[in-house]
């Protein structure tokens, strides 16, 4: 059975894929599978698989990574998927979610939605709305459909994400943002940089996109600087509350 994993990878494939395997076989070591190959499809992750908890398999893949919806009548099953963000025009955010059955298909934000889900009615350009909200390329994102057309999917937000987005403005903790790099160099970056005390959470958002949360008065200016020396080939940066800013 082939199953594609709602992961993108393409930045550092061979090291995802490597790590991505001793995860899951770790979740899995007590399951009647076998993992006959772990590759990278499309910058997605593609696995091959067979034995008699092919189900139970499938169950805490979805739940612990989430399944791409390779066809695009899997949308119509469940139109609430993961994605990615992907490139930017004047009047629409693309996001990249794996549909490639039968066709390769765009899934898109017009930027009309952005501003009444994200900026409150105020007609701001896109790429000021994705550095207000640190949504770099590759940031994971929970949508939903609004409409399928011959080639395109327009999407919205979920309800999910948007409180995701009003906690970070309305907590008072700034965070950090790292991309490209797994979370074993991430926990290694925060230890070398000395710098543990000041973070009071980590957590991963996809393989390679990650969210330290900063303890209260801990600048996540600083922080960000502080673990780019240990991080010199990642990008990094930090949310302010309130402000709605990169600072980094």
């Amino acid at each position: 059975m082939e199953i594609l994993i709602s992961e993108k990878i393409d930045r550092k494939t061979r090291e995802s894929l490597s790590f991505f395997k001793t995860l899951i076989l770790r979740e899995t070591k007590e399951l009647a599978v076998e993992v006959k190959n772990v590759i990278e499809k499309n910058g997605f992750i593609k696995l091959i698989v067979e034995g008699e908890d092919l189900e139970v398999f499938l169950n805490i893949i979805k739940n612990n990574f989430g399944l791409a919806p390779s066809h695009i009548d899997e949308l119509k099953i469940n139109p609430v998927f993961k994605a990615f963000i992907l490139s930017i025009e004047e009047d629409k955010l693309y996001l990249d979610a794996g549909i490639i059955h039968p066709k390769p298909f765009k899934v898109y934000i017009p930027i009309r939605t952005l501003w009444s889900q994200l900026t409150y009615g105020k007609k701001e350009n896109i790429k000021t709305i994705l550095t207000q909200y640190c949504l770099l390329k590759d940031f994971p994102v929970e949508v939903r459909v609004i409409n399928i057309k011959e080639d395109e999917v327009e999407a919205a937000f979920s309800d999910k994400q948007l409180q995701f987005f009003w906690e970070w403005q309305n907590l008072p903790f700034e965070r950090v943002i790292i991309a490209d790099a797994l979370i074993d160099e991430v926990k290694k970056a925060v230890k070398l940089a000395e710098v543990k005390k000041d973070v009071a959470e980590i957590k991963s958002l996809s393989l390679l996109i990650h969210l330290l949360t900063c303890k209260l008065a801990i600048s996540s200016k600083d922080l960000a600087f502080k673990l780019q020396k240990y991080l010199p080939t990642t990008r990094i940066l930090s949310f302010t509350p309130k402000n709605i800013k990169i600072d980094c």
